[in-house]
């Protein structure tokens, strides 16, 4: 999923209040709402807004009704409130962690939708005749190929690592031992161990899995799923 992340001290509170004040439209809904944060709500999935703000500071906002804290609140945005950097970290560490279930969640329906969509199709059914396993197979090896074409793997390197392994079910939890003896190129293992996760090698390998640095792969090689 999306997140974006905004943080606010003091020192930007008292500006945007002064802001604010001199005009009127300022935080209009057509202007995004204060400091535009209907707008960047509005764009991420995740949006969340940190205000680092010392104990004297957070209740004069929360105590009056025109601070900006408090016109911030109105967005509909997410907010904490916390007086240091560190908490403000702590907190962002605890959101990841929460997210990285739901990603994954995300990507076990994405799947299950393409294999629903892709599996047995008409063209393989024919006159309502059962497919022998043998063109069960082939038609799995296609799609297969097909998906690292998608992936940009070098030309025969899923061929050469269906033949080694098996099937697609071995190459999917195969741990990083079982690809470094594979002879695919190096890219090519990458695209095997990012896409499919590493949960399942790192189970089977007695590892330790990390959500976070799982999370933070998975993004920066293939971005976000959406809905």
């Amino acid at each position: 999923p999306s997140l974006a992340v905004r943080m606010y001290n003091i020192h930007d509170v008292q500006r945007l209040e002064k802001e604010v004040s001199s005009d009127n439209n300022s935080h209009d809904d057509t202007n995004g709402g204060v400091d535009g944060l209907k707008h960047l709500r509005a764009s991420y999935e995740h949006a969340i807004v940190f205000f680092i703000l010392s104990s004297v500071h957070q209740r004069d906002q929360l105590g009056r009704r025109d601070s900006f804290f408090h016109q911030a609140q109105r967005t509909n945005i997410r907010i904490f409130i916390v007086t240091d950097v560190s908490q403000a970290i702590s907190a962002m560490s605890s959101i990841v962690q929460s997210l990285a279930p739901e990603k994954r969640e995300k990507k076990r329906n994405y799947f299950a939708q393409i294999a629903e969509q892709n599996y047995l199709p008409s063209s393989v059914v024919r006159g309502g005749v059962e497919p022998t396993p043998e063109t069960i197979a082939n038609h799995a090896k296609e799609a297969m190929i097909a998906w690292a074409e998608r992936m940009e793997m070098q030309t025969g390197d899923v061929n050469v690592a269906l033949d080694m392994m098996g099937s697609i079910a071995a190459v999917a939890t195969a741990s990083n031992r079982d690809l470094d003896n594979i002879p695919i190129t190096t890219a090519s293992k990458d695209v095997i161990r990012h896409f499919f996760g590493r949960i399942a090698r790192e189970e089977k390998e007695g590892g330790v899995v990390d959500n976070d640095n799982n999370l933070e792969a998975d993004s920066e090689l293939f971005g976000d799923i959406d809905d």
